[in-house]
């Protein structure tokens, strides 16, 4: 993929992870400077499949840090019955680590049990994102 030097934008529906990405992107796009650690992004979905609000997993410093309370607890705020995650990997991240993808499996099933639709985590470094819903299958 070839790195574009446009910022990024918004897309106008959020329909496949493609999207996802683009939309994360477009929301890191302000921070030029590099991430220090990562940042894991909940963004909430209705049940008329809008989306009706995001919100940053601050404590959690890594995806493996991430508890079912937290995305339940997050689910209930925005008043959604799904969550997508974007995962912003430091730079010069290679792929998502084994145990990253690992933990979004483990979070997905919990959470399914718990009532909340993990719809999928994306992982962005730069203008390379990956799906850990689709690497942990």
């Amino acid at each position: 993929m070839k790195p574009s030097s446009a910022p990024p934008t918004f897309p106008e529906r959020i329909r496949k992870p493609a999207d996802f990405a683009q939309f994360v992107r477009a929301m890191l796009a302000p921070n030029r400077e590099p991430i220090p650690v990562p940042i894991i992004l909940g963004v909430g979905v209705a049940r008329d499949d809008t989306l009706c609000g995001f919100g940053l997993l601050d404590d959690a410093r890594a995806l493996t840090e991430v508890s079912t309370c937290d995305l339940t607890a997050l689910a209930d705020k925005l008043g959604a019955v799904a969550l997508l995650l974007a995962l912003a990997l430091p730079p010069g991240s290679r792929s998502p680590a084994p145990e990253v993808v690992r933990s979004y499996s483990t979070l997905a099933k919990s959470t399914g049990r718990a009532g909340v639709l993990l719809v999928d985590c994306i992982a962005v470094c730069g203008d390379r994102w990956w799906s850990l819903r689709t690497l942990g299958s």
